[in-house]
Order: structure tokens, then sequence, then C-alpha cells
């Protein structure tokens, strides 16, 4: 087998968060650049590469690198060593585009990246060049939201699919994963790349496996009943967060029970959010506020409850008999200017799910937006602090949208 071959073989089976061994060099005699990988998965892999390499007896002070292929949760393929070089980048780019039409994995090389290690292990360069990847067709990198927007635009009319979907999975962000049942009808691939989206996701947050269809019009999920709880919130931030997906917008979800299905839930009434308006209008420096959040208000939607009475909150808080995860506390700003909710226990999730919260309802109640860049901190009953959350990616998202 070729080289090219091998590393087009070893492309083809990798996904983001996985990584392999590598060796370039852009100055090979009679070849060039060339580009060998080995896959992790093989024990003898770094050792087989280091063999090759040598045997290719190549002059003193060729410039190579040896090092790690890691792929993040952007898909992007970085080649971490600690020799990188501009016209390295240049000729792997090159060397791709010559060859990609006979091995159309090394496509999933576009936009690959140089990172610098040093000899103490840190990252001291990550060198990208748009410019060199123009003519290299794109392709998406399996175990990213890209990837899955590929295989549901391919999906014919009638096709179905196994799918695990989730509003918190790698980088913390919504993600669906789907595997055509014709190619995998036992699953096995499907259940090996459930598996590894989990151990790449941070905090677990609500999942659902189940199957799919395409029909002429939309695209059909449906899960047992058992497994089903929280599809609601799960669809809507998947829809929330790949608006640029036409067949997410539109789907439905349909549960089943003992082989039936069952009726979808009456939609929610919606909230009233004068109260909110009417406190948050006069949310300053020094006020202080008591609320009351829930992950979960018991369809799957994420819901805030604000006041400056401690019996006002328990009352309207008891119109939420079947919330889950929920926490209370004080809202006030923190000294160095942002809002800050107040705990004495911890709350997984909270600043993602509240920022869900303000972006679904701000075009109803624009005073949510003053709750922007807040942060979440729980002390216990000593002041030591038991959990601590940000979540810049989530604020910066919700200012896109509104600034759009």
């Amino acid at each position: 087998m070729s080289t090219i071959a091998e590393t087009a073989r070893v492309l083809r089976k990798i996904e983001a968060g996985q990584r392999a061994w590598f060796w370039f060099s852009p100055d090979v005699p009679r070849a060039g650049a060339s580009l060998m990988m080995a896959s992790l998965d093989d024990a003898d892999g770094l050792e087989n590469l280091i063999g090759w390499r040598d045997a290719r007896a190549l002059p003193d002070g060729t410039l190579q690198s040896l090092g790690a292929v890691m792929v993040g949760n952007d898909g992007v393929v970085r080649l971490v060593s600690r020799v990188t070089r501009e016209r390295m980048l240049a000729a792997l780019a090159l060397w791709v585009r010559r060859h990609v039409e006979t091995f159309p994995s090394l496509a999933l090389l576009s936009g690959a990246r140089l990172v610098t290690l040093g000899e103490d292990g840190e990252v001291y360069d990550e060198l990208e060049r748009a410019s060199f990847w123009t003519g290299v067709p794109y392709l998406p990198m399996p175990g990213t939201m890209a990837h899955t927007a590929r295989e549901l635009a391919a999906l014919e009319p009638g096709a179905g699919a196994w799918f695990w979907m989730t509003d918190r999975g790698p980088g913390r962000a919504p993600f669906l994963l789907i595997s055509p049942t014709e190619d995998d009808p036992k699953a096995r691939a499907f259940r090996g790349q459930v598996v590894r989206l989990r151990a790449r996701s941070e905090e677990a947050g609500r999942q659902i496996i189940g199957t799919l269809r395409r029909t002429r019009g939309r695209l059909v999920l449906t899960a047992d009943m058992d497994v089903a709880e929280g599809w609601q919130g799960c669809l809507q931030a998947l829809q929330q967060a790949h608006p640029e997906i036409p067949l997410l917008q539109d789907a439905v979800f349909m549960a089943t029970q003992d082989g039936a299905l069952v009726p979808p839930p009456d939609p929610p009434a919606a909230l009233d959010l004068s109260r909110h308006g009417a406190l948050l209008e006069g949310f300053g420096a020094d006020s202080r506020l008591l609320y009351w959040f829930a992950s979960d208000r018991g369809d799957g939607q994420p819901v805030l409850l604000v006041e400056d009475d401690k019996a006002a909150l328990k009352k309207a808080a008891s119109g939420y008999p079947e919330a889950s995860k929920t926490v209370r506390g004080q809202l006030a700003h923190n000294p160095k200017g942002w809002p800050e909710f107040r705990a004495h226990s911890a709350a997984p999730g909270f600043v993602a799910a509240l920022a869900g919260f303000v972006s679904a309802h701000a075009a109803q109640q624009p005073a949510l937006l003053r709750l922007s860049g807040s942060r979440f901190v729980a002390k216990d009953a000593e002041g030591t602090i038991i959990d601590r959350q940000k979540d810049s990616a989530a604020w910066a998202a919700l200012a896109s949208e509104n600034n759009a």
C-alpha cells in the first residue's frame, strides 16, 4: 500500500475528538512533499512510522516534523509538533490538492493548521492560512454538526436513520448524531459513535436515542416515551444553535409507548413576563432581587422567576409543580459589573440554560437582555465556593442574535 493510500485510510477512520501519529516533510527527494499517518489504535503505529521515515535515508538537514494529529470539536485537523514552518503548511496544502481527486478522504485535511509545541509541552503557536486551501473540496469531519448536516441532506425521502441528540454535547453545545439504518442496520457503528460522543461531552445533558425518517416534507424523530423526557428542550436547542440546517427547523417529534404513538402534549401557555420587565428595568448596581430557576419547568423548557419578596416568589414557583433541576437565591451585581446569580447549592449547566431562556424570550420581554453576561456562584454555609460558572460563548451567541 502506498503512503498516500495509508494516510487516506487513517483519515477515513478518524473523527472529531480523536488523534493519530504523523510524519511530514516538504522536501522529500523525487516526491516533493510527503505525509504519512498511523492510527493510535495500532500499537506499533508510531514505531512503524519512525521506521518508515528512517528507511527513506533523507539527507541531513531535511525539514521534517513528527508529531500528533489532533482533531478538535470544531473538526479542524491540527498537526502538533516541535517543528513548524509556513512553507510546510503551503506544501501540505499543495500535496492534498494534487492527490485529493484520487484519495477523496484527504479533503478532511482542508483548513488544517500547524501547532508548535515547546519542550515544556506548552503550545507556542498555531499557524493557519485559509488561502492555502483554495481549490481543495470541503469534506466535513465525522463527529461534527457539519457532518450531521451533510448526512441529513443526503437522506432520500423515506430513508431512515438511528439518532442520538442532546442539549449539551461536545463543547457544551447541542448535538445530533445520525447513522443511516441502510448502512448500519444493527446500529453497531452508531453505538460506538454515541460512546465516543459521550466521552467528549464535559457535562452530561439530556440525551435521547431513537430513529428518524425523512418524509417528503420534513424530518420525523421517534423515540420510546421512557427515554424521551426533555425532547422539546433538546430539539429547540438544536434548532436555535443550527438555523443553517433547514430540516431541523421543521422537524417533528413523536413519542411511542408499547409500540403506539403518544399524542404530543398541548403547547405551554405563553409566559407572563411583565413582572420580569418591571423588576429588571430597575435592576441597578446596588439592586437585590430574589430568583427561582428551573432548567426544566416540566416540558423540557427552562424558566426564570424574579421577585423582590420571598412570599411572592414562593407563590409564583408553586405554579410549576413538575419542575426539576431547580435552584433559588439572590440576584445582584458583582463588584466587577456583571449580573450574578447567587445560591447555596450547585446547579450544573445553570448559565447555559439561563442564556437559553433569555434567548427564547428576549423578543417578548427585552428587559431580559439586562441579564446578558450573567454568572453563577454557589457557596456553602461556611462561605466556601462550591460552584462557579460563566459561559461567554452562550452570551456571545445571544449578542449575535440580537445584533443580526
